[in-house]
């Protein structure tokens, strides 16, 4: 692709929302695209206010606005609760056999990987991924920065948007701190993957590095959006720093414009919660408590094959 070629990167939804915080995104994509090893991984959820046990609300807020933790104390929580998690997994399988109700063609796949942590030399901690027994890495992750949007509207999740590298080492010896078995189901379209995961966690690790007891003392839903072609981000850096003609800005919109789609697409139509999802207020309820009228999820549409 020729410095003049202008790069036309596709919303899934085929939605478009110009806004200035794209800007912010730009800036955050320029500040850590360059380095080697990047990943850079957005994850919806919701800033929950832990002192008052209920979801952040930021007064006189009326669009998405970028926040710093610093000057207003939160905790991102990158969850979803199942039902939406199993809403926007039969949405988007009906995208990735239904071409014309998607602006862009989303590839599936399904992959289930074993992490097991373990304590490095130097206090990092490294996690060995295998999948069907058979080691596939083992990294030491590096976070780098992260920059979170507050979303107002009460029926929208906030997100986060992250930074950090990835370094191979050797698998290292010892006990197992625990252990974290994620069942995948991706989404790849142009030069990204949505990503939805399931989650189980065990801290009670056997003798034998295997889980300590037959259910999970854990289970989570996340939702991510992870932009996967790393020399193309590092390629439009390049540019942005010899101030050439760039696509650095187009990159930072269909980010921001595909996660306000997933935000879209887990809370349209709004299902019930189950009273397991009630110990934290979850994006789609209000800030403050209200009744639901919670529409039923629809027939689910058939599985694509694993």
């Amino acid at each position: 692709m020729s410095s003049e070629q202008k790069l036309h990167l596709t919303n899934f939804l085929g939605r478009t929302n110009p806004d200035e915080i794209i800007n912010v995104i730009s800036q955050f994509l320029l500040d850590y695209g360059q380095l080697d090893d990047i990943e850079i991984e957005c994850r919806l959820g919701v800033m929950f206010n832990e002192k008052a046990l209920k979801r952040l609300s930021i007064p006189g807020v009326r669009t998405t606005i970028p926040v710093n933790s610093d000057d207003i104390h939160y905790n991102f929580v990158a969850q979803v609760d199942d039902t939406r998690f199993e809403n926007l997994r039969c949405r988007l399988n009906v995208y990735a056999t239904d071409c014309e109700q998607s602006k862009a063609r989303l590839r599936y796949s399904h992959s289930t990987i074993m992490d097991r942590f373990y304590a490095g030399k130097h206090g990092e901690t490294v996690r060995v991924s295998s999948i069907n027994d058979q080691i596939v890495a083992s990294v030491v992750k590096d976070k780098k920065a992260h920059i979170d949007f507050y979303s107002p509207h009460p029926q929208t999740f906030d997100f986060r948007i992250a930074a950090a590298t990835e370094k191979q080492v050797p698998p290292p010896g010892g006990s197992c701190l625990r252990i974290r078995k994620k069942e995948r189901r991706s989404f790849k379209f142009e030069i990204w993957s949505i990503d939805l995961t399931k989650t189980e966690t065990w801290t009670n690790v056997g003798l034998d590095g295997n889980p300590g007891s037959e259910n999970a003392q854990k289970t989570e839903y996340e939702v991510e959006l992870e932009l996967t072609d790393r020399n193309l981000l590092r390629r439009e850096c390049q540019k942005v720093s010899q101030k050439q003609p760039n696509n650095l800005y187009a990159i930072a919109l269909a980010l921001y414009d595909n996660l306000r789609s997933l935000s879209t697409l887990l809370t349209k139509p709004i299902p019930t919660l189950p009273a397991s999802s009630q110990t934290r207020p979850s994006a789609g309820s209000n800030h403050s408590s209200q009744s639901s009228n919670s529409t039923s999820l629809k027939r689910k549409p058939e599985e694509i094959p694993t």
